[in-house]
């Protein structure tokens, strides 16, 4: 045999390799019943993609078999619109709203879909983009596929090309949903309402309502400067028993049960990308409530934490602040409120937290401002 006559050739390898796969039968039936999500045209395989309608499927069918991408938002006469809400994660999720359908994207993952009743412009979507960081929220092992500039899912029965699986669409419920609806089902999960949400999205904050002890609410607000604390990684690895020390601490100090501590510390910590194991978690719990000076919980926290517990700053507010003295039947409650008007708490969540009726809680907050209880944020 000469050598020459079977010489390896990288291209003809490719590209036979290559028409192998485009022949890879799609699953036009899967593809059919997906494609009835939408209507108007769409954009196919991501940004770089073209205009499309998903109905009819002819050209479909002599395509190529790479991994597609669609669009969520589809152009209607003229106009930009979203049927379909979408959000990515692990197999076996429960939300709070059952899905409308599923697509399987691998051995591992779902991308999960809740069909609107109506369509939506562009001119929600904010309101879409803020509904999705909410489910997010609610299960960190979620990420959106909405972005401030699209929502791309996966075109279910086109075989992949970098290895033997198909992507599935299933039918779960089928439901439809109004936003509102959706809206009731992941929102109603949050302390807070309306502008408030991002707010809150951002922070990390613990709401507790029903809390009546001065030590409560100290807990609580050093509770929500640990969750607010931004480390790097690698910080975070250096520091992790401290920190979670201290959520465990606070947490139990406001009544927290430990089920719910070991649950509000996993959401964190993923929600952050933090490394944290659940025995981490656990190493961490304490044997008994500990209290903490300023110096301490700087020395636990770094100087992440300086303008919260700096003892220099702390001491000049202990001079300039008037001494307090309990003695009108409100003032616990007075005291209360001014403790959440200086972490920057609405009206009418303390309103919510307390049970009171908001021109109570008016009242007492106009007494608090004059007895020079209340200081601004830091």
């Amino acid at each position: 045999m000469s050598a020459g006559k079977y010489t390896f050739n990288e291209n003809i390898f490719w590209k036979r390799i290559t028409d192998k796969r485009k022949k890879l039968p799609k699953n036009m039936e899967m593809i059919r019943d997906f494609a009835r999500l939408f209507r108007g045209k769409v954009v196919m395989g991501g940004k770089k993609g073209y205009l499309k309608y998903l109905n009819p499927l002819r050209e479909l069918v002599n395509e190529a078999n790479h991994v597609r991408n669609v669009s969520l938002w589809e152009q209607e006469n003229g106009k930009e619109i979203i049927r379909n809400i979408a959000v990515e994660g692990e197999k076996g999720i429960r939300f709070e709203a059952e899905p409308s359908y599923v697509i399987e994207i691998s051995k591992t993952k779902n991308q999960y879909i809740w069909c609107l009743n109506g369509a939506l412009n562009t001119d929600m979507a904010e309101s879409v983009y803020c509904l999705t960081k909410v489910i997010c929220y609610l299960h960190p092992d979620v990420k959106s596929m909405h972005t401030k500039e699209n929502a791309y899912i996966r075109v279910p029965g086109i075989p992949c090309v970098t290895q033997s699986f198909t992507p599935s669409f299933y039918k779960v419920s089928g439901k439809r949903y109004s936003m509102n609806q959706l809206w009731d089902a992941f929102g109603g999960k949050l302390p807070v309402r309306g502008k408030s949400i991002k707010r809150f999205l951002r922070s990390e904050k613990i709401y507790k309502p029903g809390l009546k002890t001065t030590h409560e609410f100290l807990c609580l607000n050093r509770l929500n400067v640990v969750l607010s604390l931004r480390y790097e990684k690698t910080e975070f690895a250096e520091r992790r028993q401290s920190i979670l020390f201290l959520i465990w601490n606070f947490a139990l100090g406001i009544g927290m049960q430990r089920d719910e501590v070991i649950d509000l510390i996993r959401k964190f910590t993923k929600r952050q990308g933090y490394a944290c194991t659940d025995q981490d978690i656990l190493d961490a719990e304490p044997v008994m409530s500990y209290r903490f000076t300023n110096e301490k919980l700087m020395e636990y926290l770094g100087d992440k934490a300086k303008k919260y517990f700096g003892t220099e700053k702390r001491a000049e507010k202990k001079r300039e602040k008037p001494k307090v003295s309990l003695r009108h039947k409100n003032d616990h409650l007075i005291w209360a409120i001014s403790i959440l008007a200086s972490q920057g708490i609405k009206i009418w969540e303390m309103a919510e937290i307390f049970g009171e009726h908001i021109s109570k809680v008016k009242r007492l907050r106009s007494r608090a401002v004059k007895l020079g209880w209340i200081v601004k944020p830091i």
